[in-house]
């Protein structure tokens, strides 16, 4: 198993610097960033993301580095999490895990619309049926003072732990457009929604009770920042 996570390391190092048209100068100011970022990680973090990367770590590392993580300032990058997400070699549980970390850590107040859809892989991470509006006043985990509408979005990897994540616009998008958009079908540029910004993310996830080492921290509060 640690072999397994040696060859993970170099994707921390360089998860966040995959721009191939940089010269050769950006090129070597590229490389020694990720070498300051990798040097910057802690050591017990850094196991932890590993751990997470690793398809063949057993479930209760899984989730105790998926917690430890959690608890700590957001200091890894969303790549880390895409990678899980978009990895047919991850199973279904640990991909719903790694799409609701990506949305809670990664998606904040004021993210784009536009710049939300662009993230790789994420158009595969629903289905048109799962992507469905929602009142403000009906979501009470959102406030009702923001926005005009709300969509409820449950990624197609996270049936078993009824995952969900809903965000509050603040202007009203058709349910067809609002899919179409989540689902790769149709661009966010239309009548000037290529600017809309989210303006709350709030993720859910239901407990599974036979599990009992599956922690359900991501309905806690975010670590201090």
């Amino acid at each position: 198993m640690k072999k397994s996570r040696i060859g993970l390391v170099c994707f921390l190092m360089i998860a966040s610097f995959y721009n191939c048209s940089l010269t050769t100068a950006e090129a070597q100011d590229k490389q020694s960033t990720q070498a300051s970022f990798a040097m910057r990680l802690d050591p017990a973090l850094r196991e932890s993301m590993l751990i997470l990367l690793d398809t063949n770590s057993p479930s209760l590392e899984f989730y105790s580095a998926l917690k430890a993580i959690f608890e700590s300032p957001v200091s890894e990058k969303p790549e880390l999490w895409t990678r899980i997400a978009n990895g047919n070699s991850y199973d279904a549980e640990r991909r719903c895990e790694a799409i609701l970390a990506f949305f809670k850590r990664h998606v904040k107040s004021g993210t784009r619309l536009f710049d939300l859809v662009k993230t790789p892989g994420l158009t595969n991470w629903f289905s048109r049926e799962l992507v469905w509006k929602s009142t403000i006043g009906s979501a009470e985990f959102l406030e009702r003072s923001k926005g005009e509408c709300a969509y409820s979005l449950s990624p197609i990897f996270c049936k078993s732990r009824n995952g969900k994540i809903v965000m509050s616009l603040p202007k009203y998008i058709p349910d067809d457009d609002m899919d179409s958009y989540m689902t790769g079908t149709k661009k966010v540029q239309v009548d000037g929604q290529e600017n809309v910004i989210i303006l709350e993310v709030e993720v859910l996830k239901r407990p599974i009770q036979q599990n009992p080492h599956k922690l359900d921290f991501l309905n806690e509060p975010d670590a201090e920042k």
